[in-house]
């Protein structure tokens, strides 16, 4: 577990128990790596925030005029879909995450497949979980002449963080391993969709 407390904007104290290596009992220190999972999220949303109040973007931009190329399987989606839908996850894109299943990684080959995924939930027409709104929102940071990667830095740095954008990174560092030995699950094969 980590934590801090954050008086007035500065970190007036950060702590950190436990073990980043439980079987070789290593603790783990306040500068340990560990997956940031969806806290990646809000984090991205502030970054495209910043790109808006640039002038660089609108949230009320449709994702296929900034994403050439750019389709889902329903129309009105492909249309419509905005900045906003995609950080809402509204698009209509059912709720999972095929991509973590022994599925490509790669964010072309992605977008590529994303006008076979059946928008079952309706464009608008609810929340469904769905992180590849943000594999978008990846391509949506080049379109306005930054890198997803870069912007995080750019955000997170100042504030005396360090954030390990890219996997190879992560995977190489000394981080918490929490999730067995490389850091993740063990891979599920993905269901029929």
């Amino acid at each position: 577990m980590a934590a801090a407390a954050v008086v007035d904007g500065d970190v007036g104290h950060a702590a950190a128990h436990g073990w980043r290596d439980e079987e070789r009992r290593l603790p783990m220190p306040t500068d340990t790596p560990s997956r940031w999972y969806s806290i990646s999220k809000p984090v991205t949303a502030l970054a495209l925030g910043q790109l808006v109040a640039a002038g660089k973007l609108r949230w009320d931009q449709p994702v296929s005029q900034l994403v050439p190329g750019l389709r889902f399987a329903d129309p009105v989606a492909t249309e419509r879909a905005t900045i906003v839908d995609c950080l809402l996850h509204q698009t209509g894109l059912p709720t999972g995450n095929w991509t973590w299943w022994q599925a490509p990684t790669n964010p072309a080959e992605l977008l590529q497949r994303l006008p076979h995924i059946p928008c079952s939930a309706g464009f608008r027409a609810g929340h469904q979980y769905q992180n590849l709104g943000f594999t978008i929102l990846g391509e949506v940071f080049k379109a306005a002449g930054t890198d997803w990667h870069q912007a995080i830095h750019d955000l997170l740095e100042p504030l005396g963080i360090k954030p390990l954008t890219r996997l190879q990174e992560f995977v190489a560092s000394d981080r918490a391993l929490g999730y067995g030995t490389n850091g993740f699950l063990p891979a599920v094969p993905a269901g029929d969709f």
